[in-house]
């Protein structure tokens, strides 16, 4: 997943949560959990990908160049871990955590 989606849905999915919250409106906190949650899933199997660089190929013809192709290169961000826990992880649990507290206010 590329760096700047995966900051985008992560302030979307506070952003829900937290404006949910203040307006009392449990959907849309619900909402930003589950945003969160399934971020948290893609970063468990995927991980956060930043663009390192490009690679350009020139295809020579003699001394003409033929044909020219680009294309980026991406490589996945560690994010380091807090001790042995990865912080995908504790995305995992904290999404989860906030889930589970959104379904009990959708009762009140």
């Amino acid at each position: 997943m590329l760096l700047s989606i995966f900051l985008i849905i992560l302030t979307l999915s506070f952003i829900f949560m937290v404006l949910g919250y203040f307006i009392n409106f449990p959907v849309m906190s619900l909402f930003g959990a589950l945003l969160l949650f399934g971020l948290s899933l893609t970063m468990l199997n995927v991980g956060v990908e930043v663009q390192t660089g490009d690679i350009t190929n020139i295809t020579y013809n003699g001394s003409t160049a033929t044909s020219l192709t680009s294309s980026d290169t991406y490589e996945t961000y560690d994010f380091g871990s807090i001790g042995t826990t990865p912080i995908s992880i504790l995305f995992l649990i904290l999404s989860t955590f906030l889930f589970i507290l959104f379904i009990f206010r959708l009762g009140d």
